[in-house]
């Protein structure tokens, strides 16, 4: 087996383990995302790799096609619906995986985030550090607000929309970087763009991060100063306290839009999220995004549901380590079983 496809499975019991232990099953909304990768795992997979694959054909470098994703994180949570990596031909699953591997590379100085969790192209303003009581609350607001907004756009999959990295080491500053974007609702079907682009939130932390490969942040550390960009533009203590108020404006607008989603109805939000993640292959392609409309029929005529508190017996039955074990040689499977 490729030597970094074997890290990549144990990297992923490694993560999956300990969120697991961490009895997130029960917290879960709407769905839990075996439920996700049923209905739309396999269209999935195999229009991503096409696209993949045609830039290629094309001449595309793997470092060109990386940068059309635009962030690390967004293409690590692909590999939580590698299990449906089978429709494709074993060569492919290799190729596939072998290939979001280096557009991962391209982002980050450490691949796998076994030593860090730091971009290889990032930029932050030390003088631009506000350690401003009413600041850090606010800017702490924000963070938690457009969190909660990810999770309604991106259900299961909020790293969709953003990438968290660091810890970045100036003089005896310490910083953590969070950045949001892929903001507009096109998930929820709604036609209205959110008011910003991107917004970056620039931490100065005292202690350590405990950040994973998927990028969930399981530990948030102290922080003693921060500032608020949004689409490059800094935003300062007055004007913070405004505009966290018009996104939250936009929240609440949009919960009131979902309100009566029913859990079909987020499946096809999960599925449009994860679609439009790649609409720029698409758009370098000049080829339209079309989600198969076999996707929405079998959301529509299946039912397919995990019992939940079968998982959560089994998280409980199991140790961290046992868990691990099991997800890493599932993963390796996938990579092992040659087409018949």
């Amino acid at each position: 087996m490729n030597k970094s496809i074997k890290k990549l499975c144990k990297v992923i019991g490694r993560d999956l383990s300990k969120l697991h232990k961490g009895d997130t099953a029960s917290a879960l909304w709407p769905f839990i995302p075996n439920e996700a990768e049923y209905y739309v795992g396999s269209f999935f997979i195999r229009e991503l790799y096409s696209s993949i694959k045609r830039l290629k054909d094309k001449g595309y470098s793997i470092e060109e096609i990386a940068r059309l994703f635009e962030n690390p994180s967004k293409i690590a949570q692909y590999f939580t619906l590698f299990h449906s990596a089978k429709v494709l031909k074993f060569n492919q699953r290799i190729e596939l995986a072998k290939d979001l591997i280096s557009c991962i590379g391209y982002y980050r100085e450490d691949v796998f985030c076994d030593e860090n969790n730091r971009l290889k192209k990032y930029s932050f303003e030390i003088d631009k550090l506000n350690s401003n009581e009413n600041n850090l609350i606010i800017s702490n607001k924000l963070s938690a607000l457009l969190l909660f907004y990810l999770e309604i756009l991106y259900p299961t999959m909020m790293r969709l929309g953003h990438e968290f990295h660091g810890v970045y080491e100036k003089g005896s500053k310490r910083i953590f970087i969070k950045e949001f974007f892929n903001l507009n609702p096109i998930s929820l079907n709604l036609t209205e763009e959110f008011p910003f682009k991107k917004i970056k939130i620039v931490e100065e932390i005292r202690g350590e991060i405990d950040l994973d490969f998927f990028n969930h942040l399981f530990q948030s550390p102290k922080k003693v100063a921060s500032y608020v960009e949004i689409d490059g533009r800094l935003i300062k203590d007055i004007e913070l306290k405004k505009v966290y108020k018009i996104i939250e404006k936009k929240v609440n607008e949009t919960i009131l839009k979902t309100k009566n989603f029913s859990r079909k109805d987020w499946f096809k939000v999960y599925s449009r999220g994860l679609f439009h993640s790649f609409d720029s292959l698409k758009k370098e392609l000049n080829l339209p995004l079309e989600i198969p409309k076999e996707l929405f029929l079998k959301i529509d005529h299946e039912n397919f549901k995990v019992p939940l508190d079968k998982i959560i017996k089994f998280i409980k039955m199991h140790t961290k380590e046992e868990i691990e074990k099991i997800t890493v040689e599932s993963y390796i499977r996938i990579f092992e079983e040659n087409d018949k």
